[in-house]
């Protein structure tokens, strides 16, 4: 076991764009739009992520040492960078 992840940024910019995309998806599940700042989705071993608003990386890893499991982190670009339309 090990504890991956990564930061984001929601990726909506306007209600049309949302329906659209969501147009595409099952209404059963919550959907959340986010550029990753690295890719973390790839090292993932699973397609059911857990996401939070907020920057807790810090806090992660800090879990990660006080439980004794490994952390990775894949974070290429900063949140900061993504915004302003960085590619990875």
């Amino acid at each position: 076991m090990y504890l991956c992840a990564g930061r984001g940024v929601t990726d909506v910019p306007t209600e049309q764009q949302w329906r659209e995309r969501s147009a595409k998806c099952s209404p059963d599940w919550p959907h959340w739009y986010l550029r990753l700042c690295g890719r973390v989705e790839e090292q993932l071993n699973t397609n059911h992520p857990m996401t939070v608003c907020g920057d807790y990386l810090s806090e992660l890893k800090a879990l990660a040492g006080e439980v004794g499991i490994p952390f990775e982190c894949y974070d290429h670009r900063s949140p900061e960078e993504i915004q302003r339309g960085a590619k990875l």
